[in-house]
C-alpha cells in the first residue's frame, strides 16, 4: 500500500508523459529507515524513486509508466482488450454462430418477454414433452436463417445481419422448442433481456436488439471482471489471463451463459482474496461476495461448490466467533436452498431422451455413487481420448462456429499451439504469486488456505463430469463425449488463494509485458480464426 494519501496522479503535472509528483506521508523511521532516496511503492505499481524531504515523501513517477501494464493499472489493460476484441467479436460472429448461441438466444427472447420459467407442451407429433415458448415469427426466421446458412460454404454477409429480416408482426408468433437452454435461470441473461426487453419496447428493428443484447452481455462482463481485478489485492494476473482467454472473451460477446459463469466466478475469488488480505474489507465486501455465490449456481449449477470459500474469510468481517460460523453456514444453506429451489421449478420435465435416446439421469447417478472409481476413470478416459480431447483442452482456448460447414472449418477448436501458449501465459501469472511464505499465520490456518481452494477446485471439476454424464452419457459409458473445455473456465483461477493467501508476491512491481502480448497473440488468432471460418 502507499504510505500515505495521493495529493497528485501521473498527469496532474501537466501533459501525459511528465513526471508527477505524489505526496506521502513519512512513517515512523523505525519502521522504514529511509535516510537516502530508495525505492518502494505499491504492492504492484511501477517502481519510484522516493526522496525524503521533512515530514514528507515526494514520489517522483518515471515517465511513461502509465501505460506500462502493472498490478495497479491491469485492470485498466483487461476492460480495455476486452473491449476491442470483445466487440469485434459481438459484430463479426454471424447471428447464431456463438457456443449453442441459437437456444440461448431464444433463452433470452423468452426471458424478456417475461417468461421466466420456460412453458412446456406436448408434440402431438412424437407425444414427447418439451420446453420452449411462444415467440414471434421473424425472431425464429432470423436465428435459425443463419444458422441453416452455417451448413453451406458460402461466407456470411455481415451486412446482412442488419438488412434481411423479416418484418416482425406482434400478431404473427410460434411455439419454438428450446430445451437446450430452458434450464438457465433468468440471471444466466439477465443484462442481454434486460436490454432486448428495454429495445423492444421503444420499437428497435430486430437487428438492433440482438446485437444490442450482445453488446450488453459483453459491458457486464467487463465491469465485473474488470471490477474484480481492481479490487483483488493479489491473484491480479491470474484473473487477467482467465479473463482475457479467447474463448471467454467471445463468450461474453455472444448468447450464452458461460459470461455470466465466468465473470462472477472471478469476482468471487478475487472478493475472498481481498477479504483475507485487504484490512480495509468491509461489510459491502461480504454483502457483494456472497450475492455473487448465491447467483453463480443459478447461472450454472455444477459451480455450486465455490459457496466453500466462504470458509477462506475471516471472523472479524461476520461479526467473529460464534455468529461467523452461523453467518458462513447461512450462506452456504441460502446458496444451495435456492440451486434447490431452482432445480425443482426451473427444470422442465422433460425426458432424458430429447438430449440422448439411451439417457436415464437417475440411473446414472446411481451408477456413480456405486462405482466411484470407475467414474474416476470415465474422468481420465475423457481428457484422454483423442477426439474428444481436442474438445476438452483445446477447446478451453477457444471454438468457433456452430455446425458449420467442414470446408471452412476443419477444426473448430484452437490448435494445440495456442493452447501450449495459453497454458504457458496461466502458469506465468501463477508464478507470479509464488514468493516467500507468509511466516506470521498459524499452521492451522496456513493449511485451511491450501487445502479448501484445491478440494473447491477439484469439487468443482467433479460436478462438470458428473452432471455432463448424467445429461449426456448412457449408464456406464466409458467416457463423456459432450464435455467443453469452456465449462472449466470459472474454475481456473480458484487454486490461486491457495498462493495469494500463503505466500508473498514475487518481485513485486515487475511490468507484465510479454504477458498482455501473449494473451493478445492469442486474440488475434481467434480474429483470423473467425475470418476464416465465416469469411
Amino acid at each position: 500500500m502507499s504510505l500515505g494519501r495521493r495529493v497528485c496522479s501521473e498527469v496532474a503535472a501537466g501533459r501525459v508523459g511528465e513526471p508527477c509528483l505524489r505526496l506521502v506521508s513519512r512513517p515512523p523511521t523505525s519502521l522504514l529507515a529511509m535516510t537516502a532516496p530508495s525505492v518502494v511503492g505499491e504492492v504492484g505499481d511501477p517502481m519510484e524513486t522516493i526522496q525524503p524531504t521533512g515530514d514528507l515523501v515526494v514520489a517522483v513517477a518515471a515517465p511513461g509508466r502509465v501505460l506500462t501494464p502493472s498490478s495497479s493499472n491491469l485492470h485498466i489493460w483487461v476492460v480495455g482488450l476486452g473491449a476491442i476484441f470483445g466487440l469485434y467479436f459481438a459484430l463479426a460472429i454471424p447471428p447464431s454462430q456463438g457456443i449453442d448461441e441459437t437456444a440461448h438466444f431464444l433463452r433470452t427472447w423468452l426471458v424478456s418477454s417475461g417468461d421466466l420459467i420456460a412453458d412446456e407442451r406436448i408434440d402431438p407429433a412424437t407425444n414427447v414433452n418439451h420446453a420452449g415458448g411462444v415467440i414471434d415469427r421473424c425472431v425464429i426466421d432470423y436465428i435459425f436463417g443463419y444458422t441453416a446458412a452455417a451448413a453451406r460454404p458460402d461466407n456470411y454477409d455481415a451486412g446482412s445481419y442488419w438488412s434481411e429480416t423479416t418484418p416482425c408482426d406482434p400478431q404473427v408468433r410460434s411455439w419454438v422448442i428450446a430445451d437446450a437452454s430452458s434450464n438457465y435461470s433468468p440471471f444466466s441473461y439477465a443484462p442481454q433481456a434486460a436490454t432486448v426487453a428495454l429495445l423492444r419496447a421503444v420499437g428497435a428493428p430486430l437487428p438492433i436488439s440482438f446485437f444490442g443484447g450482445r453488446l450488453a452481455g459483453l459491458l457486464s462482463y467487463l465491469v465485473i471482471v474488470g471490477s474484480a481485478v481492481r479490487l483483488a489485492p493479489r491473484g491480479k494476473w491470474v484473473f487477467a489471463v482467465v479473463a482475457l482467454i479467447p474463448m471467454a472473451v467471445m463468450s461474453a460477446a455472444t448468447y450464452n451463459s458461460d459470461s455470466m459463469a465466468n465473470a462472477l466466478a472471478i469476482l468471487t475469488v478475487a472478493l475472498v482474496t481481498r477479504a483475507v488480505l485487504n484490512p480495509r474489507a468491509t461489510t459491502t465486501t461480504i454483502v457483494v461476495l456472497a450475492t455473487a455465490m448465491v447467483i453463480l449456481p443459478l447461472v450454472k449449477q455444477p459451480y455450486l461448490p465455490l459457496v466453500m470459500l466462504i470458509w477462506l474469510v475471516p471472523g472479524r468481517l461476520l461479526g467473529g466467533g460464534r455468529r461467523a460460523i452461523i453467518t458462513k453456514l447461512g450462506i452456504c444453506g441460502v446458496t444451495g436452498f435456492f440451486s434447490l429451489v431452482w432445480w425443482k421449478i426451473g427444470f422442465p420435465d422433460t425426458p432424458p431422451s430429447i438430449f440422448k435416446a439411451d439417457v436415464d439421469h437417475i440411473a446414472q447417478l446411481k451408477f456413480v455413487i456405486g462405482h466411484p472409481i470407475e467414474f474416476v476413470k470415465v474422468m481420465g478416459r475423457t481428457v484422454a481420448a483423442g477426439a474428444q480431447q481436442s474438445f476438452v483442452l483445446r477447446g478451453m482456448v477457444g471454438s468457433f462456429g456452430m455446425g458449420r460447414f467442414a470446408g471452412r472449418s476443419n477444426d473448430v477448436v484452437a490448435p494445440l499451439l495456442a493452447l501450449v501458449l495459453a497454458t504457458g501465459v496461466l502458469v506465468a501469472a501463477y508464478q507470479r504469486e509464488g514468493g516467500a511464505r507468509r511466516t506470521e499465520l498459524a499452521p492451522r490456518r496456513s493449511a485451511m488456505y491450501l487445502v479448501v481452494p484445491i478440494a473447491t477446485t477439484a469439487a468443482g471439476v467433479v460436478a462438470v463430469f458428473l452432471l455432463m454424464y448424467m445429461i449426456w452419457a448412457p449408464v456406464g459409458a466409458l467416457m463423456v463425449n459432450e464435455l467443453q473445455g469452456r465449462y472449466f473456465i470459472p474454475l481456473l483461477s480458484v487454486p490461486v488463494l491457495s498462493l495469494t493467501l500463503r505466500r508473498d508476491e514475487l518481485r513485486p512491481g515487475r511490468p507484465g509485458w510479454w504477458i498482455i502480448a501473449t494473451v493478445v497473440s492469442l486474440l488475434l488468432f481467434a480474429v483470423g480464426k473467425t475470418l476464416l471460418v465465416f469469411y
